[in-house]
């Protein structure tokens, strides 16, 4: 081999020594990009998992405010319908008792209707069945 050929072969391989360098520090260039890009991203996942969990809390603070509300407010409304139930309770019992007493006042009159009516009858058999 010649001297100009050696030459020649060192200085390709110097090309190809410098090329895989560039590419070794490509190569480490694009790791340490996708290290910095994953720790980003983890980094915002850790974010978005917070203020999640801050949005969830908020929500139900405010979930439970809401039913307690809605449960007062229907308490309330129980409360409305018993007072009424209760006071159509006191009418039914009161129409009762009325009707109640205007039956046994419509006995005792039926019952002194039917003892004039009995007396009268009596009275008129008694006279037909006497001799005259």
């Amino acid at each position: 081999m010649k001297e100009t050929q050696f030459q020649r072969l060192l200085a390709e391989l110097a090309q190809v020594r410098q090329v895989a360098e560039q590419s070794n520090q490509g190569v480490r260039d694009l790791r340490h990009h996708v290290d910095a890009s994953i720790a980003e991203v983890r980094r915002e996942a850790g974010e978005t998992r917070d203020q999640l969990r801050l949005e969830i809390r908020e929500s139900y603070g405010e979930l439970r405010r809401h039913f307690g509300v809605v449960a007062e407010d229907l308490r309330g409304q129980i409360q409305l319908l018993a007072e009424g139930v209760s006071g159509l309770r006191e009418l039914v019992e009161a129409g009762r008792r009325e009707t109640a007493a205007e039956m046994a006042d419509l006995r005792a009159l039926i019952r002194v209707s039917y003892t004039d009516l009995d007396r009268r009858v009596s009275r008129l058999e008694a006279a037909a069945g006497a001799p005259q």
